[in-house]
């Protein structure tokens, strides 16, 4: 009950301020903290400091038990709320393509519906605890807790680590080799710090406790403080805009703007449009599994379509109204322009399979002259 109120705060607090940001003229998407650098180098060092506590450089102290007493106060009430919110600030982006349509409706509805819908996601998100809470009989399908369960908890800090090199990954799309290297930086003065705080921790002095746990906070947001992603992200706009020009010709897609895709279709060629971003697993996972795939990529060339890539990594409202234009309130969104009908193109599934890709493409392109 305490993870599913975490969920549903979160979810209730993400509502509020998207209603909040649409009463004041900005617009927002499903997904849409991942387009602030600032706020992935956030998740990047939530994430090493958790590594670190699994991996028992530091212990978590509320209060009432230690957190390394494994089975005792490891299910802490307030520690199972935060899991909650952590669940739901990770699980956005890649839930898009199950949510899109509801994310796209509650958008575009009254503030009491975009509440109504986001709880309604919280619950569902919640629900395998819940059914174990309320249907104890699950419980015998749950491993009973043991020794091995430091062991598990080391391996869980590794998947967490695998997801910093993700976010890592994503701020370089964006802010390029500098943000990298400064980020990283960042997150290993952090890792420094927490670990002389676990060096400290053995004191058994709360007022010392305290006090470190203060100054870590504030150094690290000063570190933080020192990465420009202002300035590393412009750079690659000046002095490589060649090479991501390059890039972007080599794999065939070019950066999509409305009116070369309309002068196109004026043209009589078909058009494919990748709506897309860094951070949205199932637009990587298409890319790789479908796009990429020679079947499709020969269709692409046989069919002779024009390609189009829309970024969303970062904030941009031209794509954001043209996602809502479909109903969609993030990536992925493919669309499939047929020349005879250019204000009616196809919207292909979030989940692409080759075979209906292929089918969608062979549909939508001109019959060959005789």
């Amino acid at each position: 009950l305490a993870y599913t109120a975490g969920v549903l705060g979160s979810m209730l607090a993400l509502a509020s301020l998207v209603v909040g940001l649409r009463s004041a003229g900005h617009a927002v998407g499903w997904g849409f903290q991942f387009q602030e650098p600032l706020f992935v180098a956030g998740i990047a060092a939530l994430l090493v400091t958790f590594a670190l506590n699994l991996f028992g450089v530091f212990e978590i102290e509320l209060g009432q038990g230690r957190l390394a007493t494994v089975g005792q106060d490891a299910s802490g009430l307030w520690r199972s709320v935060f899991e909650g919110l952590l669940a739901v600030v990770l699980a956005t982006p890649c839930t898009a393509p199950f949510l899109g349509t509801a994310v796209g409706f509650a958008f575009a509805s009254s503030g009491f519906v975009i509440v109504a819908i986001f709880a309604a996601i919280g619950v569902g998100l919640a629900s395998p605890f819940l059914l174990v809470s309320f249907f104890p009989a699950l419980a015998r399908f749950v491993p009973r807790s043991g020794p091995w369960m430091l062991k598990l908890r080391a391996g869980l800090g590794f998947c967490l680590l695998a997801t910093v090199v993700w976010l890592l990954w994503i701020v370089g799309q964006s802010g390029g080799t500098d943000a990298v290297v400064a980020l990283s930086a960042a997150l290993l003065f952090l890792s420094f710090l927490l670990w002389t705080f676990g060096q400290l921790q053995p004191m058994r002095s709360a007022w010392l406790g305290r006090v470190s746990a203060v100054a870590i906070t504030l150094l690290a947001f000063a570190s933080f403080n020192l990465i420009d992603f202002e300035r590393a992200d412009a750079a690659p706009r000046s002095g490589a805009a060649r090479g991501q020009d390059a890039e972007a010709e080599s794999d065939g897609f070019a950066a999509y703007d409305e009116a070369a895709v309309r002068e196109t279709l004026a043209r009589g060629v078909p058009v494919f449009v990748v709506f897309t971003a860094d951070w949205c697993i199932t637009c990587k996972v298409n890319e790789r599994t479908v796009l990429d795939r020679p079947a499709v990529r020969e269709a692409l060339a046989r069919d002779g379509y024009a390609l189009f890539r829309a970024d969303w990594t970062r904030r941009d409202d031209t794509i954001r109204t043209k996602l809502a234009e479909f109903g969609r309130a993030g990536v992925p969104l493919y669309l499939v322009y047929d020349p005879s009908e250019p204000d009616r193109p196809r919207v292909l599934s979030e989940l692409l399979t080759q075979e209906a890709v292929v089918a969608a493409l062979d549909a939508a392109a001109p019959a060959p002259r005789i």
